[in-house]
């Protein structure tokens, strides 16, 4: 959400980041120190009351920041907030105030994070409508406390002119910085629940509410890239994206696709769609002779003597593979190899971490053991797609055993049939030598 409506937005005039400050915004940052953060040369952290207006001034004086992301919430849960309203409300009023009067004062960038606790309970969440109704009763105080920022923004847009912000509303955010002591969000509660339980856990409520989770990171980046992108067409720079898919088609059969429908709408208004199709599936152009496509039948005593006489040393009796502290089950690996079954391992709940520390880790990969499967299956999909997109992207060297099943023909069902066309198209290449002869990103 932009401090106006989008069209009155465009219309007017803003002293936007020129390239080189932008440079500068993108490898500095400055953030109020935490003790949960690690050290890192990328921060300046400072440790200070921001309820105390003569700290905020100093701070931008000293940094002169160009973009201010205000990230500041009460963490806790509602129980918390029914009993302790006061520590939401009291500290939110303090903060905001003094942030974005001295924005306002120096004319600095400023992106509030909001929540979506701002919206009554709905479906489907309208930003026009947002004062219309009334906060979820269960999230009163802290949805308040967020409702105030963005109206003291609103203030200081009809007082003071300033309409230099940016209002960003998340769901419910998690991560590894979250609060697993007891106090934290859902995740974070239920993580500590399921760690320190004796093998029974007591389920809450009736499990009829519905939730969106968002990691932390995810958010950090829309924050950036969205009002990059923003600033970007402001200026008239040209800006280029490809998909394998029309803006309509994006994210479809998602979740959650309704939330991004706005987005969809914005890019088909403020970009030139152009359809690019070919006969040809270009990675399939350089496939090293008729035979490159290993389709054949192998047994599991084929593969493993295949495997000994490549890798005589470092094969682990121990058939179960450790990955961020748990194990999974595959067919065999050692120092430089492993061995997965298809049906086996991507039933598992991996997931794109246990992949990039698989690509990290291994020299080669073999998968064996495929199957059909389709959208009744679709947990199986999604995490070998994800595999593969990780895989093809450092260049990983892996040995497919198909049988009887072409790469192409492995999911049968339709709901993620664009991604599945990509997928299937780098299966291809993966097996030429072309790719197998690649350097390892």
């Amino acid at each position: 959400m932009m401090g106006d409506d989008y069209d009155e937005w465009e219309d007017e005039e803003y002293d936007y980041m020129d390239e080189d400050k932008l440079i500068t915004f993108l490898n500095e940052y400055y953030v109020v120190y935490s003790d949960k953060l690690p050290k890192s040369d990328k921060f300046t952290f400072y440790e200070l009351d921001l309820t105390l207006g003569e700290n905020v001034k100093n701070l931008f004086f000293f940094e002169a920041p160009d973009v201010v992301f205000n990230t500041f919430g009460v963490k806790g849960s509602p129980m918390r907030a029914k009993n302790e309203p006061v520590d939401f409300l009291y500290p939110s009023f303090k903060i905001n105030t003094e942030l974005i009067n001295q924005c306002s004062k120096m004319d600095i960038w400023l992106v509030f994070m909001s929540s979506v606790g701002v919206y009554a309970p709905s479906e489907k969440f309208v930003e026009s409508d947002v004062w219309k109704t009334l906060p979820s009763e269960h999230d009163w105080f802290p949805s308040w406390s967020k409702r105030m920022g963005e109206l003291l923004l609103e203030a200081y847009k009809v007082q003071y002119g300033y309409k230099k912000w940016s209002i960003i509303r998340p769901a419910n955010i998690y991560g590894e910085y979250d609060d697993f002591t007891g106090g934290g969000t859902v995740i974070s509660s239920t993580v500590k629940k399921v760690y320190h339980s004796n093998g029974t856990i007591e389920c809450w409520g009736d499990g009829s509410p519905i939730r969106d989770f968002v990691y932390g990171e995810d958010v950090a980046d829309a924050m950036i890239l969205a009002n990059i992108i923003r600033m970007l067409i402001k200026r008239n720079i040209y800006l280029y994206l490809s998909s394998n898919a029309h803006p309509d088609d994006l994210y479809k059969n998602g979740l959650q696709r309704r939330k991004f429908i706005e987005a969809m709408q914005f890019m088909q208004t403020k970009f030139l769609i152009h359809k690019l199709v070919g006969q040809n599936d270009y990675r399939l152009i350089n496939i090293f002779r008729k035979n490159s496509v290993n389709t054949t039948t192998e047994s599991n005593k084929a593969i493993s003597n295949l495997i000994s006489k490549n890798f005589s040393q470092g094969i682990e009796p121990n058939k179960d593979l450790q990955i961020n502290g748990r194990s999974f089950t595959c067919s065999d690996h050692g120092k430089e190899f492993v061995w997965l079954s298809f049906n086996k391992f991507f039933s598992q709940p991996t997931a794109a971490n246990d992949y990039k520390i698989m690509c990290t880790r291994f020299k080669w990969i073999f998968i064996n053991d495929f199957e059909l499967v389709d959208d009744s299956r679709l947990d199986i999909v999604r995490r070998f797609i994800s595999f593969i997109d990780i895989a093809y992207a450092n260049k990983i060297k892996i040995k497919f055993f198909f049988e009887k099943i072409t790469p192409e023909n492995i999911y049968t069902g339709d709901k993620l049939d664009l991604l599945w066309g990509r997928c299937a198209s780098r299966l291809q290449e993966m097996q030429t030598s072309e790719y197998l002869n690649s350097k390892k990103n």
